[in-house]
């Protein structure tokens, strides 16, 4: 069977993310839309705006999930605040379509790579907290 660099990485991938926990997911969600701007404000660059506007599509839709994925009854103001974000980022790649022009993608990725680092820093104590509850031969062990 030959193998692809394409299809490896795809397993890779895959994997990474049936394996990741939830908050982990949030993560890997963030990191996909910053992929998908970095692609696009490149292809803007590079004068193909029919691929900048399917990066910035992809990227729109990767905010949809994250609004999504909000439990606004039980999050309360963070959720609610996380909401209105994601609203404000998708309204800029929005002016970011319609303008033809990237420069409304500057301000969604430098919105997004902060909440990112919030994200990732919840999910490394997240892991911190679930590691130290796992069980080690049948016996829960606690700090």
């Amino acid at each position: 069977m030959k193998t692809t660099g394409y299809s490896v990485a795809t397993a890779y991938q895959h994997t990474h993310i049936v394996h990741a926990d939830p908050v982990q997911l949030v993560v890997l969600l963030y990191d996909g839309a910053l992929s998908r701007i970095a692609e696009a404000r490149q292809r803007f660059q590079e004068g193909n705006r029919l691929q900048a506007e399917l990066a910035v599509t992809k990227a729109q839709a990767i905010i949809h999930e994250l609004r999504n994925t909000l439990n606004r009854e039980e999050g309360g103001e963070i959720a609610e605040n996380l909401h209105r974000l994601y609203l404000y980022i998708h309204d800029r790649l929005v002016v970011c379509l319609l303008d033809g022009r990237p420069e409304p993608l500057n301000e969604a990725s430098a919105l997004l790579e902060e909440l990112r680092g919030a994200w990732a820093e919840i999910a490394r104590q997240y892991k911190e907290q679930t590691d130290r509850d796992r069980p080690l031969d049948g016996v829960a062990v606690r700090a």
